[in-house]
């Protein structure tokens, strides 16, 4: 009987994992932006988006 229950909580994790969630909206910029900051030259510009923006700001990329 315990085996079943445990049996039943797992199947039921595993199926909860492919339910999809939604995801939060994209928010705009707010003036925080350290392009809006600051003077940034094109190659550091271009470095921050490509390497930080995608976890450091409401512009997020999802898959």
């Amino acid at each position: 009987m315990k085996k079943k229950i445990l049996y039943a909580i797992i199947a039921i994790l595993i199926v909860i994992q492919f339910i999809p969630s939604g995801r939060p909206e994209n928010n705009p910029v707010d003036g925080s932006d350290i392009h809006e900051q600051m003077d940034l030259p094109g190659e550091v510009s271009r470095i921050l988006k490509n390497a930080c923006y995608d976890c450091h700001s409401q512009k997020v990329n999802y898959p």
